[in-house]
Parts: structure tokens; C-alpha cells; sequence
């Protein structure tokens, strides 16, 4: 089931995270990731535990960011958008996300804060 064969000499990067993390395999051949300040798409199945992307010239290291989705102020994707590419609603492509994606509160006060107010 090869879906996707490069046409141009390219950097693929493998991303550790999949369907059971909480990447609709709807997506396939649709969605876009956002690392080193640009989207690259993914290519090939939504496995289980990967994906691969498609980096194009820029070569891309183990550690580097890649943002599977995010607010959208510098380009990267949305909820929205994954809810487009998989046919389905934002909030489906929250409550997806799977137990084994760490969680990491950034201004967790804050938020307490706004929430009490």
C-alpha cells in the first residue's frame, strides 16, 4: 500500500506519534505538520505510533519541534484544520488525543486564575 512515492530528492522525518495517540488516520494524505517555521505534509499511512513527513530541502534533526496543531498565529496548523482533513469537528480532534501524549500546563496559575474569576 505505498501511497506516496517522492518525486524530488526530499528529508523525510519520522514523527512518533499516530492513531493511537490521537492522529486521525482519516487524515491520510490530507494533513499537514508545522516544524522548522514551515508546514510539511504527511505522507503515507497514519500508522499506530508514526508518521512520517515530508521536510522537503531543510533537513530536520532527533529533538526538533513539530507542532501537530496549535493557535495558527505563525502558520502552524489548527484543531480546525485536522477536523477538516479527517472530516470531522474540532472537538473530536481534541477529545482524541490519547493518554500517552504527555500534558504540559503553561501558565497553569493563570488559567486557575481566569477560571475563578
Amino acid at each position: 500500500d505505498h501511497l506516496h512515492r517522492t518525486t524530488r530528492r526530499t528529508n523525510l522525518a519520522l514523527v512518533p506519534l499516530g492513531y493511537a495517540d490521537g492522529i486521525p488516520r482519516a487524515a491520510t494524505g490530507r494533513a499537514e505538520v508545522w516544524v522548522r517555521g514551515r508546514r510539511a505534509p504527511l505522507i503515507g499511512w497514519v500508522s499506530m505510533d508514526q508518521i512520517v513527513i515530508d521536510a522537503g530541502p531543510q533537513r530536520v534533526a532527533v529533538g526538533d519541534e513539530v507542532v501537530v496543531f496549535g493557535k495558527g498565529d505563525r502558520g502552524e496548523p489548527t484543531a480546525a484544520d485536522w477536523a477538516r482533513w479527517a472530516g470531522t469537528n474540532e472537538h473530536e480532534i481534541y477529545t482524541g488525543i490519547g493518554a500517552r501524549v504527555t500534558r504540559r500546563h503553561v501558565n497553569q496559575a493563570a488559567a486557575i486564575e481566569r477560571a475563578s474569576a
